[in-house]
């Protein structure tokens, strides 16, 4: 385990790996469990054993990959949440891909955090930002030509997606904030309030479909082939399963995929197909030898 890391998560249906175990050996288990996660390196006191903590050491190690990635994942989200604080003009730039997190942090150490009276966003044209985050954007000059316009929309903008991150939560749903730009683009107003408004709805609708989540991916097929070469595995469940041929369990897991089709499940992880499948098994398991021996 990591250093820093005290604990693990102990899963109830590992109880299946110490009920096939005689109870010296269930003990024999336990203690390679607990001298495993304390980093002690210990050697496998017999085969059983290694077949037994095999499964719960690959789950151990998918959890620690995990908290690492989540501990990297909270550390930068702190990094992140520094730059939009502090510079939001950097965040920006980040978020649009303009430049990387590093690049965005060098620029910052290089300069002093944005006070509140040097915010960026006080030049905008009587832009504000509420809980709503509803846009008035008024006294446009009229005497400026089209490319001055444009650039001075461009500008603006920016800064209205400086204020829209400073006031959004993660989760914020942007629903009823584009239904309302478009109720407003239906009114009679100014047309350069009218593109502005337009940039603002196509943002909204840009940010909205990034928040829609993937389908899940089908790797069924993929945990099957990998589970067939596992023969720790294989020899763990037929030990589980009254010494059930391997043949026979490999025949299952292809049956038990055309299960899980038929239910329209789909298990996005290896253990939860694993954990899925040893629960569903001993109820297709011929009771007779001949049937047994027919699948062979």
């Amino acid at each position: 385990m990591a250093e820093d890391k005290k604990g693990v998560l102990v899963y109830a249906d590992w109880i299946e790996h110490f009920e096939a175990l005689e109870d010296d050996e269930a003990g024999q288990l336990i203690k390679h469990f607990f001298r495993y996660i304390n980093d002690k390196n210990p050697e496998y006191p017999n085969r059983i054993i290694q077949i037994a903590f095999n499964p719960i050491k690959s789950v151990l190690k998918r959890d620690l990959e995990k908290w690492v990635s989540k501990k990297e994942k909270s550390s930068e989200n702190g990094r992140i949440g520094n730059l939009k604080k502090y510079h939001s003009d950097l965040y920006i730039k980040y978020l649009n891909k303009e430049m990387t997190l590093e690049h965005a942090e060098n620029l910052a150490k290089s300069r002093k955090p944005s006070l509140p009276d040097s915010d960026p966003t006080k030049n905008v044209a009587k832009l504000a930002v509420i809980d709503s985050v509803s846009v008035i954007v008024s006294d446009i000059d009229t005497s400026t030509n089209v490319d001055d316009e444009k650039e001075k929309f461009d500008d603006d903008f920016q800064n209205f997606k400086i204020l829209f991150y400073k006031n959004l939560s993660d989760d914020f749903d942007f629903t009823f904030e584009i239904q309302k730009i478009k109720n407003q683009l239906d009114e009679e107003k100014p047309e350069q309030e009218k593109i502005f408004l337009s940039q603002q709805l196509n943002f909204l609708i840009s940010e909205k479909r990034k928040k829609v989540a993937p389908k899940k991916e089908n790797k069924h097929l993929e945990f099957i082939e990998e589970l067939k070469k596992s023969i720790d595995w294989l020899d763990l469940v037929s030990m589980q399963n009254k010494n059930i041929p391997i043949e026979v369990i490999i025949v299952k897991l292809n049956e038990f995929n055309d299960h899980l089709k038929t239910d329209l499940k789909i298990h996005s992880s290896k253990s939860d197909f694993t954990s899925h499948f040893k629960n569903w098994l001993p109820k297709k398991i011929p009771e007779k030898k001949t049937e047994l021996q027919h699948n062979r």
